[in-house]
């Protein structure tokens, strides 16, 4: 066992599943860590069409005595997690994340609250998802640890020594499961509702804004399972959430331009970035519609709020999307 007693984690779950047994397998991951602090479990279920109550109360004793259940109505995962923030304990000193269908490496507490309690106000890791050959971090190489100094003994944990916030305007490295945090120097930092895709990746930004010292594992702490996960339902090409997604990746960017201060070079990242999601918007909308897949027109006119532009453009980018698929048939 390592970590101090006086030490107290929150971890927050967002509940929303289909399947039963998956938060079972998620809270036994969470009371088997090799860590002896003071742990306080928020479960907020969101409506979960298979309740989370009956799953908990048939765990042991230790589980149901730590565990913390609220009820609200479906507003999402990102209004489930404020609504845990919002339930921690105020003598609570880190708040840890996991989805209901993840879990954690028995040494992912130990090893998060002795980098945190040497100075860092965040820590995340490496993970790997079910049906992967490859970790999150070498499949995507959004993290090159030798970019890093080492934090302390511990060879798999580095120093983040980059600007986080200039590092997350580009691309985002950080696997929500794998997150602990210092709750006091991020205390009033909250999820935005309004995005029901990639509400995580906006979250980090505001938190890097307050933070100073970051630590990163490259060891694999956190496994994703797959159970309901809004993203990646959304990932594979065509399909009705897709064109969703892709609205969500553009009104998030727009969002930075609106909420953050940024350097003249973040700006430009971030409008090019716009460009591509009008483009792939384009190219989405034209194959669904030859597929005779389902548009969503909700999703149309809530795209259209946030970005007149992207159907202003739209006949030329559908040109663009023509053409460069004419030229792929004939090579």
């Amino acid at each position: 066992m390592n970590g101090r007693a006086a030490v107290k984690v929150a971890v927050v779950i967002p509940f929303y599943q289909k399947t039963e047994g998956l938060l079972t397998r998620t809270l036994g991951s969470v009371f088997g860590q090799d860590w002896n602090g003071n742990l306080q479990v928020i479960v907020v279920d969101d409506g979960s069409p298979v309740a989370a109550g009956p799953e908990i109360a048939r765990m042991p004793e230790e589980v149901q005595e730590s565990t913390v259940v609220i009820h609200q109505e479906n507003g999402g995962v990102a209004s489930a997690r404020n609504r845990g923030l919002d339930c921690t304990d105020p003598a609570t000193d880190y708040i840890a994340f996991l989805d209901s269908d993840d879990t954690w490496s028995e040494d992912h507490l130990s090893r998060a609250v002795a980098a945190l309690e040497d100075g860092r106000d965040l820590y995340c890791a490496d993970l790997v998802r079910e049906g992967w050959d490859q970790t999150y971090f070498d499949k995507y190489r959004l993290f090159r640890a030798e970019e890093h100094q080492q934090a302390g003994p511990a060879e798999d944990i580095h120093e983040f020594d980059h600007s986080l916030f200039n590092y997350l305007v580009r691309t985002n490295f950080i696997g929500t499961s794998t997150v602990v945090y210092r709750r006091r120097a991020a205390q009033g930092v909250r999820f935005d509702p309004e995005l029901r895709n990639h509400e995580d990746w906006m979250f980090w930004l505001e938190v890097s804004r307050v933070i100073d010292r970051v630590a990163v594992s490259t060891k694999v702490e956190a496994f994703y399972g797959e159970g309901v996960n809004i993203y990646m339902s959304s990932i594979q090409w065509g399909g009705e959430k897709v064109l969703n997604r892709v609205h969500y990746e553009l009104v998030l960017r727009k969002k930075w331009l609106r909420r953050f201060r940024l350097s003249e070079d973040q700006r430009k990242t971030v409008r090019t970035s716009i460009r591509r999601k009008r483009k792939e918007f384009a190219a989405v909308l034209v194959h669904n519609m030859r597929q005779r897949v389902r548009v969503d027109r909700v999703v149309l006119r809530r795209h259209a709020a946030w970005d007149l532009p992207t159907y202003i453009l739209l006949p030329l980018n559908v040109l663009r999307v023509m053409k460069r698929r004419s030229r792929s048939q004939q090579s």
